[in-house]
């Protein structure tokens, strides 16, 4: 949920940089009851069988949402929106595969944001960023470094 909570709060004109990691643009879509019911099984299924579902890292238990979420979620959408059509000074992070945020979402992301801004998709890994971890860090180090006042 970070790198969606970083795009809801990050519209903020004294925010000079920010780094979305794995962030959900299609809020409906993502965060859907039944396709994350549907995820939590696959994973259980692959994890018996000794495997691990594509692009993802494990989930650390249920995610325990309410109803309310679900409801709320979609109404979201739109601040979400209006924040990444007034940010600027961000770095966005995603994985491909990643069957939890896919990449499409960071590339809408980036898409809307304004410049400067840079994207980088991470190819073999999950949605952990597993085994790309120091190339990560180091990208928003630096990201860091250029663009925080």
């Amino acid at each position: 949920f970070g790198g969606t909570l970083v795009a809801l709060c990050g519209s903020d004109p004294r925010i000079d940089a920010s780094i979305i990691a794995s962030g959900v643009f299609f809020l409906k879509k993502v965060f859907d009851r039944e396709k994350i019911d549907e995820l939590v099984k696959k994973e259980e299924e692959m994890e018996q069988m000794g495997g691990k579902l594509a692009g993802t890292g494990h989930y650390k238990g249920k995610y325990g949402l309410n109803d309310m979420w679900y409801v709320e979620c979609g109404e979201y959408e739109d601040k979400l929106i209006r924040n990444l059509e007034q940010m600027s000074g961000v770095l966005v992070l995603g994985t491909s595969p990643d069957e939890k945020v896919p990449s499409e979402n960071s590339v809408a992301i980036y898409n809307i944001v304004k410049n400067p801004k840079e994207i980088h998709i991470f190819g073999n890994t999950n949605h952990a960023y597993e085994g790309v971890e120091k190339e990560a860090i180091s990208l928003i180090r630096r990201w860091i470094k250029i663009y925080l006042r």
